[in-house]
């Protein structure tokens, strides 16, 4: 982080807590999450587990990922404590509601319904919808008296492939895309990333739709898959994730906007992408 956004971040701080001339004190802007900040009590922050490469738990239970090295930085910032706590994925946005969990860095897409329930930041890290798919499923054709295989580059061309049978992560917007867009697939839904991938080796689906950083990491690390399954990466859909926090502090959002703008700025959130989607040896011990 640059000693320029530190001294603009205690500048912000410090303004906050200046009295406003002609303003009693129950007109002040108030931040709850900076007051629990500057309190004992830790933030509580929610990620979700075996979603390579954002959060991965080793052995000891220790986290590992983008999303983690997040967690950790606004720890930082804040100069406060931080308590990950995992739950499904389903329940992270009422968990936030009722308070229960302060925040969620949990690769979660910023949709429209979400945005009735939670606030959102400054997108982290922008991606599209991605897939691995079985050879053996694409179609072939003719072209000018050859033979080859139909093309499919994108999540979109599945719809080229009849009877294909699909799996997702259940309850994301891999799962609501894959209806969305009426690829008119037969689809199945897993309790996880890993579990959807474990189908996909059994033969019981054909393809594997997630989220394209996840895709592209299962690629690079089950190396021996990628004679069997091709990786569908190219953009097709245009997807923002970002941080989750309780309604009704929008100093706290800008807060986060401009940690969220200066990492990626810096570089920051790539040299994380890079370490964690492209160089697969962290997450040995764990998926062995």
């Amino acid at each position: 982080m640059t000693r320029r956004f530190h001294l603009i971040l205690l500048l912000f701080l410090f303004l906050l807590l200046l009295p406003v001339p002609g303003k009693t004190e129950a007109q002040f802007i108030q931040s709850p999450y900076f007051a629990k900040a500057k309190s004992d009590e830790p933030l509580v922050i929610a990620l979700t587990n075996n979603t390579p490469p954002f959060c991965l738990r080793d052995e000891n239970g220790l986290p590992q990922g983008i999303d983690v090295e997040l967690a950790h930085r606004l720890g930082e910032i804040l100069n406060t404590d931080i308590v990950f706590v995992y739950p499904e994925f389903q329940e992270i946005f009422g968990l936030i509601e009722e308070g229960s969990v302060d925040l969620a860095i949990a690769n979660i897409v910023i949709t429209i319904e979400r945005s009735m329930r939670v606030s959102f930041s400054h997108s982290y890290m922008d991606i599209t919808q991605g897939a691995l798919l079985d050879r053996r499923f694409i179609p072939r054709e003719i072209v000018e008296g050859e033979v080859r295989d139909v093309s499919i580059k994108t999540y979109a061309d599945l719809a080229k492939i009849p009877g294909l049978v699909v799996g997702t992560w259940g309850n994301t917007s891999s799962e609501s895309l894959t209806k969305s867009f009426s690829l008119n697939l037969e689809h199945h839904s897993f309790d996880s990333i890993l579990d959807a991938r474990q189908a996909l080796l059994r033969g019981e689906i054909n393809a594997l739709l997630a989220d394209s950083p996840i895709i592209e990491f299962m690629s690079n690390y089950f190396e021996d898959d990628r004679k069997r399954f091709k990786t569908l990466i190219e953009p097709t859909t245009e997807e923002r994730l970002a941080i989750a926090v309780r309604m009704g502090d929008p100093t706290f959002v800008d807060f986060l906007n401009e940690v969220v703008d200066e990492l990626r700025a810096d570089g920051t959130v790539q040299r994380w992408a890079d370490q964690f989607i492209e160089e697969t040896a962290w997450a040995r011990e764990v998926l062995r």
